[in-house]
């Protein structure tokens, strides 16, 4: 193989290599940018740094380059509701040739969104009071409690309507699936029946719900839960007889300092710092807890993020551990005592609210709705292919057969792509929104797909409203998309040289630069062929050589007798 290399080594280049941003915020929350830039022999030098909403400037940054990469994070908040374009861009450096890899696009959906939690317990007044209060202050997340106060009476807060839970914890699955967390306290396991048991186990799993069990003194192996199937969703094994522990090991009540695992600094969950020094500080500067459940090992695929600070490896004292349990995901805190946090410290620290509100929206922003849509990434090209994939549960999270489904797609016409509500019949489509069609997936019952192809760049948005096939409302579902070109050449716009010699090399061929591209045709010759098959014949039986010999002896025989030879 013969290889041109074109172009040249670059001197001074930089580029913005890497964008990371979660998809979504919550309404007035702050979301946090990390930016990743390349940098090409430019140790030492200043760039910088801006990020724009839409085509406004919200962020500038001077940046000091390392060698090679340098991680910068940004935090910004969302100006407006919906799914807006965000551009991190890099100025370019005095002399820099390409400035087309200097910036990347990404979308952020700034979502108002509320998450109903239910929360169930006996009277444990200050671990309840002082966990709503926190929650409260979230706007997102929504507590429904039933605090058991006497035998077969409860004390309901949060609650929709007079209806909501009157006939106690529900036992039917629309009942229960509507939420999207359930937090269990210190309530012994006998107070749910085998059928309630059951249910929860099946909000976790099938639902894709988020399960919470806190500790307390009717919590875990003390509360008998170590006997029921609820115990295999939990991220740790309960105390029980059969592994070596004992189920009716009383709550260990001595003060302790929290300790985090390495694993736990680095969760979102227990972030109470943006900077991760700050954040190992405060975590070390809290108050002492008073009091924790003995549990059991973690099970594979958990993760310890807390423990006792007497812990030994391989013999941890868990405290906080979560997990993913078929479509949802669980977690354990092994006190009742996080409250002391709160009164221990000053009224205006707000870290038992930063530790207290991530739980809540990590149990309860991850459960799927019943009605959802999805792409299979987040940027496409003009032109390319985009194929859009529906699901459609009832409110027991069953598929459902024959779903009408109307997608609407809000072409980008503004700086802000806003939802179009479904027009009446009587209303002619408004003449920015597109009708898609969608079909159902033969492959999976519940599941409905379609596709669309765009003729244009920028933010598209995708509105999905579905109905059974008698007209109920089963919901409603959006997402969004980023059509616009990309400079993939320039990712890595040095010349390669070596890797062309080392393709021309292995081949037996030759490398030149355009330069001397004029000598090429002097280099071309015949390749030598490196492979060689061998072929073996019997010929004796070959047809044609068996009438080559007859016709051989007729002539023989002929010009003896001709002769008269004998």
């Amino acid at each position: 193989m013969y290889t041109v290399g074109v172009g040249s080594q670059i001197q001074n280049d930089v580029q913005l290599a890497k964008v990371n941003v979660k998809r979504s915020v919550m309404e007035d929350d702050i979301a946090e940018m990390s930016a990743l830039i390349y940098a090409k022999q430019a140790n030492g030098k200043k760039v910088t740094l801006q990020l724009l909403e839409e085509d406004r400037v919200i962020q500038s940054r001077e940046v000091t380059l390392s060698n090679k990469y340098t991680r910068v994070s940004m935090s910004f908040k969302p100006t407006r509701k919906g799914y807006l374009k965000y551009t991190a861009v890099v100025l370019p450096l005095a002399g820099e040739l390409i400035t087309s890899n200097n910036e990347k696009s990404f979308l952020v959906n700034n979502e108002q969104r509320l998450a109903r939690i239910l929360y169930i317990e006996e009277l444990h007044p200050s671990e309840f009071k002082f966990l709503r209060r926190a929650l409260d202050t979230d706007k997102s997340l929504q507590l429904v409690s039933m605090v058991r106060t006497g035998p077969e009476k409860f004390y309901r807060q949060g609650i929709s309507n007079p209806r909501e839970l009157a006939g106690g914890f529900p036992d039917q699955a629309r009942d229960l699936f509507k939420y999207q967390a359930i937090m269990i306290g210190s309530i012994e396991a006998s107070f749910f029946s085998p059928k309630q048991i059951q249910l929860i186990k099946d909000f976790v799993s099938k639902r894709g719900g988020g399960l919470l069990m806190l500790g307390g003194p009717k919590s875990f192996s003390q509360g008998g839960w170590d006997k029921t199937d609820l115990a295999e969703v939990l991220p740790v094994e309960l105390l029980s007889e059969g592994n070596a522990g004992n189920a009716s090991e009383e709550i260990r009540y001595a003060p302790f300092k929290l300790q985090l695992t390495p694993e736990g600094l680095r969760s979102p969950i227990l972030q109470l710092a943006l900077n991760p020094k700050e954040n190992q500080q405060k975590w070390a500067s809290m108050p002492e807890l008073q009091s924790y459940n003995p549990l059991g090992r973690a099970r594979p695929g958990a993760t310890i993020l807390a423990v006792h600070p007497l812990s030994q490896s391989g013999r941890e004292k868990i405290i906080i551990a979560e997990q993913k349990y078929g479509r949802g995901r669980s977690m354990v805190i092994a006190t009742s005592t996080t409250w002391r946090w709160q009164m221990r410290l000053p009224s205006t620290d707000m870290r038992h609210e930063r530790f207290c509100r991530p739980v809540g929206r990590w149990l309860a922003f991850s459960s799927p709705e019943p009605v959802e849509v999805t792409l299979n990434k987040e940027t496409y090209l003009p032109g390319e292919k985009i194929p859009i994939q529906i699901s459609v549960l009832d409110s027991n999270f069953l598929p459902v057969e024959n779903a009408v489904i109307n997608a609407e797609l809000t072409l980008p016409g503004s700086d802000i792509v806003r939802m179009k509500e479904k027009a009446s019949d009587g209303d002619p489509p408004a003449a920015n929104v597109q009708t898609i069609d969608i079909l159902p997936d033969l492959k999976k019952e519940g599941r409905y797909k379609g596709t669309y192809l765009p003729d244009k760049e920028g933010v598209f948005e995708i509105e999905i409203l579905a109905h059974d096939a008698k007209g109920n409302y089963l919901g409603r579902a959006e997402t969004a998309f980023l059509v616009q070109k990309e400079n993939i050449e320039y990712a890595k716009p040095d010349l390669e040289a070596p890797l062309l010699k080392r393709i021309a090399e292995v081949t037996d061929g030759h490398y030149v630069h355009i330069d001397r591209a004029q000598d090429l045709a002097d280099q071309l010759s015949v390749a030598k062929s490196s492979y060689a098959k061998v072929v073996e014949r019997d010929i004796w039986d070959v047809p044609a050589l068996y009438g080559l010999i007859i016709l051989l002896l007729a002539i023989e025989w002929y010009t003896r007798r001709s002769k008269g030879l004998s």
